[in-house]
Parts: C-alpha cells; structure tokens; sequence
C-alpha cells in the first residue's frame, strides 16, 4: 500500500471489515491500517473501527486509530473497552 495514495487526503472513511470480524488481519490489511493511521487525516470508521473486535475490544494485531466513529442501532462493548 502506498502512502501516495494518502497525500494530501483531509478525511479517510474506515469500511474496511465489519462488526463481525473474529480473526487475525492478513499482513496486506495490517500494512493498509498502519499507513492509514500515520496519515495527517481524520479518520471516520464505519460502525467499529477496523481490527477492533465489536464484542470485546481485543485488537487483531493493529487497528484504525479513529478520530471518530458513527455507528447503527446500539453501541459495541468494542467500543468502550
């Protein structure tokens, strides 16, 4: 993933996974997350950050560092812990 794809970006939408996420990120996903999180942008996620499990807020080895977060019906203990 390539950061030029960032440059000069003011907000990034996270939709990357949903809320049912239950297994480790491939490395391809992990490189996308971290370029994502070095950027200078505000990141929105989409209902949960992606790599944070909705259910108990584990990481699944990196995760969107979000500045916000919109979400659906009802809030995620993911989202608290």
């Amino acid at each position: 993933f390539q950061d030029a794809l960032l440059s000069g970006m003011e907000l990034i939408i996270d939709a990357l996974f949903g809320i049912g996420l239950n297994r480790p990120l491939e490395q391809a996903a992990q490189s996308v997350i971290q370029t994502i999180n070095e950027s200078t942008a505000d990141i929105v996620a989409v209902d949960i950050p992606s790599g944070v499990h909705a259910n108990d807020g584990s990481i699944a080895g990196v995760a969107i560092r979000a500045t916000h977060t919109v979400t659906f019906f009802t809030p995620k203990p993911g989202h608290i812990l």
